[in-house]
C-alpha cells in the first residue's frame, strides 16, 4: 500500500500543497531572481525617451514656456514665421533655368562646361544652398564650425560661427595679404587653404572688378558651400527660426555671402531663386534686417510673379514694421494688386496707387525715366510733382 493511502483528506492537501511549492521553486531557481528596484525593458525605454526629451528642452527651451501673451508676439505668429519658409527646389537656379529654358538647354549648357573635369565625391550628399561643382576641391576640415547658444520663448534658435585656433592663424595671414595690396598673396593663400571664407569673398570682388562676372560667383557659391559644410544639426533653414547675429563678426560673411548671391541669381534672370534667397537672408534677423533685404524683396517678388505671396506679406509684416512707410513697398503693392487681381474689380490696386503718389510725389518722375515712359504733360505741368523734386 502506497505512503498516501495512509494520509487523511487533510494531510493529503497539505502534502499537495508542498509539492506544488516544491515545483515553484524548481522554477524559479532557473529564472533570474526578481529585483524590486530592477525595471523593465519598457521602463527604461520609456525613461530614455522622457531623458532625451529633457534635453531637448534644455537645448531649445521648454513648450510650456509659451503662453497666449507670447502668441500675440508678432515674432511669434504663426503666419508671419510661414511667410519665410523656404522651399529647398527653389534654392537652386537650375530648376528656374529649366523653367524658363527649358531641360535640354540646360543640360548641354552643363555637358559644356563638364569637359575636362573629374567628378568626384564630396562629404556632404545633401545640399541647400549651392550644389557643388565636381572642379571643387574637397572641403576636408576647414576649421570653421557652428554653436548654438541659446533659444528663446517664441521657439527661435540663436546660432554663431565659430574659429578654431588654427583658422584664427590663417585668418592673420589673411590680414596681411589684404594689407599688402597684392592680390597674388591672397591667390596663394586661397591655393593652401581653398575654403578660408574671407579670402573667397575678396577674390570675388577682385575677379568682380576684373570682369571676370562668372569667377566671381562661383567663387561666392564656395563660400556658401563652405560655410553650409559648417552648419550646426539644429541649424534649419526652411522653418524660419534660426537666427543668426550680423553684429557678430564671424557670422557677417555668410550675410555678405547670401547678399551678394541674390545679386548674381538676380542677373541671370532667375528671381524666383533669388526671392527665396531674399527670405532666407531676412529670416536670419528679421527684426534688424541688417542688410536691407526689405528694400530689394518686393522687385523679385513681382518679377517672380509671386502677388499673392507679396500682398500676405505686406499684409502681415506692415502694422508692425509700417512697410508702406518706404516708397518701394508703397508702389510694388499698388502693382501686385493691380497684376494679382482675379477680378475685373482694380479699385484696390487704383487705391493703393493714388495713396503711393500722394505720400510720394518725389518717385514718379524718375520711375518713368528708367521705364522708358513718355512722361504725361499734365505730370510734368503739375506744381505738385515738380516740387517734389526740388526738395
Amino acid at each position: 500500500m502506497k505512503e498516501d493511502d495512509d494520509l487523511g483528506p487533510s494531510e493529503v492537501s497539505l502534502k499537495a500543497l508542498e509539492l506544488q511549492k516544491k515545483k515553484r521553486k524548481r522554477k524559479n531557481k532557473k529564472k533570474k531572481p526578481f529585483n524590486p528596484t530592477s525595471k523593465s525593458s519598457e521602463d527604461n525605454l520609456e525613461d530614455e525617451v522622457a531623458k532625451s526629451v529633457r534635453e531637448v528642452n534644455q537645448l531649445l527651451g521648454e513648450a510650456s514656456e509659451i503662453n497666449v501673451e507670447d502668441q500675440n508676439d508678432p515674432n511669434f505668429k504663426p503666419q508671419k514665421r510661414g511667410l519665410l519658409s523656404i522651399e529647398p527646389k527653389n534654392l537652386n537656379p537650375e530648376n528656374e533655368m529649366k523653367r524658363l529654358f527649358g531641360s535640354k538647354v540646360v543640360m548641354a549648357d552643363h555637358q559644356r562646361h563638364k569637359r575636362g573635369n573629374h567628378r568626384h565625391r564630396h562629404m556632404r550628399t545633401s545640399h541647400w544652398l549651392v550644389v557643388p561643382k565636381p572642379s571643387w576641391p574637397q572641403p576636408g576640415k576647414t576649421g570653421l564650425s557652428m554653436k548654438f547658444l541659446e533659444s528663446d520663448k517664441y521657439g527661435n534658435q540663436f546660432f554663431t560661427f565659430e574659429h578654431s585656433p588654427s583658422y584664427q592663424n590663417v585668418q592673420k595671414r589673411f590680414f596681411h595679404a589684404v594689407d599688402s595690396l597684392n592680390p597674388e598673396f591672397i591667390i596663394q593663400l586661397l591655393n593652401d587653404h581653398p575654403f578660408h571664407i574671407d579670402a573667397m569673398l575678396q577674390l570675388s570682388d577682385i575677379c568682380k572688378m576684373g570682369e571676370d562676372s562668372t569667377r566671381a560667383a562661383e567663387l561666392i557659391e564656395r563660400t556658401l558651400y563652405a560655410m553650409e559644410a559648417a552648419f550646426h544639426p539644429l541649424f534649419n533653414l526652411a522653418v524660419g527660426t534660426s537666427r543668426l547675429d550680423y553684429k557678430r563678426q564671424e557670422n557677417r560673411a555668410f550675410f555678405i555671402a547670401l547678399f551678394r548671391h541674390i545679386s548674381n541669381v538676380g542677373a541671370r534672370a532667375c528671381h524666383r531663386t533669388a526671392l527665396e534667397f531674399c527670405k532666407l537672408t531676412l529670416g536670419l534677423d528679421p527684426d534688424n534686417d541688417p542688410l536691407g533685404i526689405l528694400l530689394m524683396l518686393d522687385f523679385y517678388a513681382i518679377r517672380a510673379q509671386q502677388h499673392s505671396w507679396f500682398i500676405d506679406f505686406v499684409e502681415s509684416w506692415d502694422p508692425q514694421r509700417n512697410l508702406t512707410q518706404l516708397p518701394n513697398m508703397a508702389y510694388s503693392i499698388a502693382l501686385a494688386k493691380f497684376y494679382g487681381s482675379k477680378t475685373n474689380d482694380l479699385s484696390d490696386a487704383d487705391e493703393k496707387i493714388q495713396k503711393a503718389l500722394i505720400e510720394f510725389p518725389g518717385v514718379l518722375l524718375p520711375l518713368l525715366d528708367k521705364c522708358s515712359v513718355d512722361i504725361d504733360k499734365r505730370v510734368l505741368g503739375s506744381q505738385f510733382f515738380l516740387d517734389a523734386q526740388s526738395k
